[in-house]
This record gives C-alpha cells, sequence and structure tokens, in this order.
C-alpha cells in the first residue's frame, strides 16, 4: 500500500497546481508588466506540478509493485 505521506504530498501538489492554473488564466491575455509575470509564473508552475505529479504517480506505482523487504 501507498503511503499516506506520498498520497497527502499528491493532493497538496494537485491543489497547487490547479491554484497556478487558475493563476495563469486570470492572466491569460496579459501581453507585458507584472501581468506577464504572474501568468508566465502561473503556467509554468502548472507545468511543473503536472510533472510532480508524473514522478510521484511512479513513485507510488514502483512502491506498490516491489516485494517489501525483509
Amino acid at each position: 500500500m501507498v503511503g499516506k505521506s506520498l498520497r497527502s504530498l499528491a493532493i497538496v501538489d494537485a491543489v497547487v497546481g490547479a491554484v497556478l492554473f487558475v493563476l495563469a488564466w486570470a492572466f491569460d491575455d496579459a501581453n507585458h508588466g507584472i501581468g506577464a509575470v504572474l501568468g508566465a509564473i502561473g503556467w509554468f508552475g502548472f507545468w511543473i506540478c503536472v510533472l510532480a505529479l508524473i514522478v510521484l504517480g511512479v513513485v507510488g506505482l514502483v512502491r506498490m509493485l516491489r516485494p517489501a523487504a525483509a
């Protein structure tokens, strides 16, 4: 069974990713200034969170399929 800490970390990562996605959406049409910077932070932060979720999923799958050490 996958550890509770890994599950909670994935939930926090998903929530942060959703917040960053909303931030990127809110500043979608900004072409310059602080709005463009916030939009870029939201967009790239969202993709980092997606990558982290993929990594956490692979780690959880490996932990689930690997036999327990004696």
